[in-house]
């Protein structure tokens, strides 16, 4: 596995530089922002169901920080520690080997947030 920093940090580091990125991108960040925002308007699924399809999706796109804040998020709407390694063996399943050895984070993420060992 790869070695990555502090996911606190890290997600510190990550929305400061999203702020500059708004400030300087003009009107397309605020395009996709709205954009984003009526994605996660909820209407049909739940905050919790919307984070672990996301934390599936984000496994497959094996992007760390946002295993970390999924895996928070996740958490934070309600799902549950084995909801969200039941999501990530989906994530798996689709996604194969490569997916297969980023569950590590997950798992480093539930340790970080639930306190689980």
């Amino acid at each position: 596995m790869e070695q990555h920093k502090d996911p606190i940090q890290e997600e510190k580091k990550i929305n400061k530089a999203l702020v500059k990125f708004r400030k300087k991108s003009g009107a397309f960040a605020k395009k996709f922002l709205d954009a984003w925002r009526e994605a996660n308007n909820a209407r049909y699924l739940t905050a919790k169901e919307r984070e672990l399809i996301t934390l599936a999706v984000v496994l497959n796109k094996l992007c760390i920080p946002c295993i970390f804040k999924h895996v928070k998020l996740a958490l934070k709407s309600g799902a549950t520690p084995e909801e969200i390694i039941e999501a990530t063996n989906l994530a798996c399943a689709l996604g194969g080997g490569i997916v297969y050895e980023y569950t590590a984070y997950v798992v480093e993420a539930l340790e970080l947030y639930s306190g689980e060992d």
